[in-house]
C-alpha cells in the first residue's frame, strides 16, 4: 500500500487510474482494500471525493473492456491457456463460465464484489460473444457502483480504515452467493443516498461561503 500512496502523491489521479485498470486486468493488487485507501486520501483530504470515483471507475472500464476484447477475440479453450500466465486457474476459469451461463451479463455487474470472479468474468463474456453494448451497459455501470461503495466506505471510516480494511476481502470471501444480490442492493441504495446527502451538503457550504 506504501508503493500505491507514493504513486498517488506524485501522478494523482492518473496513478489512480493506472492501478485500477492493472488491477483488473489481473495484477495482483488487494482491490477492495486499495479502494478503501483510496477513500481514506479523500477523508484527510489529499484527492477529491468526485475526482477520485471518476478516476477509479474509469481505469476499471478500462481495465474491464480490455478484458473482454481478449476475451471476445481469444475465445474460451485459446483463454484456458492464457489463465497460466495470470493469477486466476482453468478451473475458476470453468466456474466462472458456468456462473454466466446460469446469470447472464448480470454476472459482470455483480461479479466486482466476488473476488476471482470479477479478474475474468469480462473474459468470458467475450468468448461468448456477448454484443459490446450490452457488456458496457453491465459491467460499466457495476464498476461505478463498486468503486463508489468501497471509496464511498474508506472516506466514511477515515481513520479506521486500517482496523476494517484489511478483513473487508475476507469478508467478501465468507458470503454465499444467494446473499450476494441482497448485500449489494443495500450497498447500492446506501451509496446513492450518501452521495446525495454529501453534494447537498457541499452545495449548502457553497452557498453559505458566497452569501458570506
Amino acid at each position: 500500500m506504501e508503493t500505491i500512496a507514493q504513486w498517488v502523491s506524485q501522478y494523482g489521479y492518473a496513478a489512480i487510474f493506472i492501478v485500477q485498470a492493472l488491477s483488473i486486468i489481473g495484477v495482483p493488487f488487494p482491490d477492495e482494500s486499495t479502494l478503501v485507501f483510496f477513500g481514506y486520501l479523500v477523508f484527510r483530504q489529499n484527492l477529491n471525493l468526485v475526482f477520485a470515483i471518476v478516476a477509479a471507475a474509469a481505469g476499471s472500464i478500462c481495465g474491464i473492456t480490455i478484458s473482454y476484447s481478449v476475451g471476445r477475440s481469444m475465445g474460451f479453450y485459446a483463454l484456458r491457456k492464457l489463465t497460466r500466465r495470470i493469477r486466476v486457474s482453468p478451473e475458476a476459469l470453468e466456474k466462472t463460465r458456468a456462473k454466466y451461463s446460469r446469470f447472464g451479463p448480470w454476472l459482470l455487474f455483480f461479479g466486482y464484489f466476488i473476488p476471482g470472479v470479477r479478474h475474468i468474468n469480462a473474459m468470458v463474456s467475450g468468448t461468448m460473444k456477448l454484443g459490446f453494448g450490452r457488456f458496457a451497459l453491465f459491467a460499466w455501470s457495476g464498476a461505478i457502483i463498486w468503486v463508489s461503495v468501497f471509496v464511498g466506505l474508506g472516506y466514511t471510516l477515515g481513520e479506521r480504515w486500517t482496523q476494517i480494511g484489511g478483513h473487508i476481502l475476507d469478508y467478501f470471501k465468507c458470503i454465499e452467493w444467494r446473499f450476494i444480490t441482497i448485500i449489494l442492493v443495500a450497498l447500492a441504495a446506501a451509496v446513492i443516498i450518501w452521495l446525495i446527502w454529501f453534494f447537498k451538503r457541499q452545495r449548502r457550504k457553497n452557498r453559505s461561503r458566497t452569501a458570506a
